[in-house]
């Protein structure tokens, strides 16, 4: 996407994922879904633009494609583990192999990285993917190339 196709969708969705509410529901929403926004809506708006886009169901597309471990767009995304953030860097989500970097995250779904980056205490739920609960990638590596 165009960095303006990217804005336009944005615009697109975020009253549905960002609400405007009361303090009363912003409370409710702290309670019931450990967050201000509720991670279910930016879910399902996340899994709606990837088959938007891609033409594929948003629940199943891999951030990596293994029939193309190189493709020509490279990306990535960080997450931080909810344990041992103090002491571990911060988990790299990849489109693309790299030979020095473990392969640890090969099946994680589009939609999954998406979710586990934007996981910002407060705002949305952790996210857990597999045996391991995510955060925010920003809290360790809100400059990843700094890191």
């Amino acid at each position: 996407m165009t960095v303006q196709e990217c804005r336009d969708e944005y615009e697109a969705f975020m009253n549905e994922v960002f609400p405007k509410q009361s303090g009363f529901k912003n409370a409710f929403n702290m309670l019931v879904h450990s967050g201000k926004w509720d991670d279910e809506v930016l879910e399902k708006v996340i899994k709606r633009l990837v088959k938007k886009r891609l033409g594929q169901d948003g629940d199943k597309v891999l951030l990596k494609d293994p029939s193309e471990p190189n493709p020509a767009c490279k990306v990535f995304v960080t997450a931080t583990k909810s344990v041992g953030a103090n002491n571990l860097g911060p988990a790299l989500f990849q489109s693309y192999d790299n030979p020095v970097e473990s392969k640890s995250y090969e099946n994680i779904k589009l939609w999954q990285a998406a979710r586990a980056t934007s996981a910002a205490p407060t705002y949305f739920k952790s996210m857990k993917i597999g045996d391991e609960t995510f955060v925010d990638g920003g809290l360790q590596a809100n400059n990843p190339l700094g890191w």
